[in-house]
């Protein structure tokens, strides 16, 4: 919790600073037929479990997107974000969760307030999914407080998953702080809906299971138009 608490002070400490340097007289620019490249970081937060008996854990996302402006108030663009995710059984790390989404979108700019300009996005893509276990996990096993059966159940039932690609639906709000004429800070939250199967193969056989890995993003950064 103290390693968190000292990444949010110096996160927005930055932000302060990176506002002062800039001219504040700066006023939120036209995005009518300019192009504009992003790039953004932050935390994506599950809205349930992936699965059952699986505990999904926030993890980070990258995030970057370029746009064109159709006008004063619609841009139309791609965005591609790659998220991790830890997984857990019981409390205890068995893998990763890996998505990696494109999706084409729009943008609707209906406020222009000084130098901010606040947008609502919306956007229907794909998330091509993967999950990744543990291997590391389970040769430290022995140093934990574990039962003999509990050690011989995770050495000797193996298990794999492999979740389905599913359709990208990303709703979304922001707004970018134009700290100079072509330069604006980034700022967005939103969710996106990752929801499908999976098949889940182990000892027994096969058999076809719920997936959701849907996110509460938050996101930060930069974009240039020009």
């Amino acid at each position: 919790m103290k390693k968190i608490d000292i990444w949010v002070r110096l996160v927005c400490t930055g932000v302060i600073l990176f506002f002062a340097v800039f001219d504040h007289e700066v006023r939120a620019q036209s995005v009518e037929g300019k192009w504009g490249i992003g790039i953004r970081g932050g935390g994506g937060l599950p809205d349930e479990d992936v699965s059952t008996a699986f505990e999904s854990k926030t993890g980070p996302i990258v995030s970057g997107n370029i746009l064109y402006g159709l006008g004063d108030i619609f841009s139309v663009g791609l965005n591609i974000e790659w998220e991790k995710h830890d997984i857990e059984i019981s409390g205890r790390g068995v893998g990763e969760a890996k998505t990696t989404s494109i999706i084409p979108l729009i943008e609707w700019r209906p406020i222009v307030s000084g130098a901010v300009s606040y947008y609502l996005s919306f956007g229907l893509g794909i998330n091509m999914n993967s999950f990744n276990r543990d291997e590391r996990r389970r040769r430290t096993i022995l140093s934990e407080d574990l039962t003999a059966e509990e050690i011989a159940d995770l050495f000797t039932t193996p298990f794999e998953v492999d979740p389905e690609n599913t359709m990208a639906i990303k709703i979304s709000s922001g707004f970018d702080y134009f700290a100079a004429k072509n330069l604006a800070v980034n700022t967005e939250v939103g969710w996106k809906s990752n929801s499908g199967n999976m098949e889940f193969c182990f000892s027994l056989g096969c058999e076809t299971r719920d997936w959701d890995a849907s996110v509460l993003t938050a996101l930060l950064g930069f974009r240039y138009y020009f």
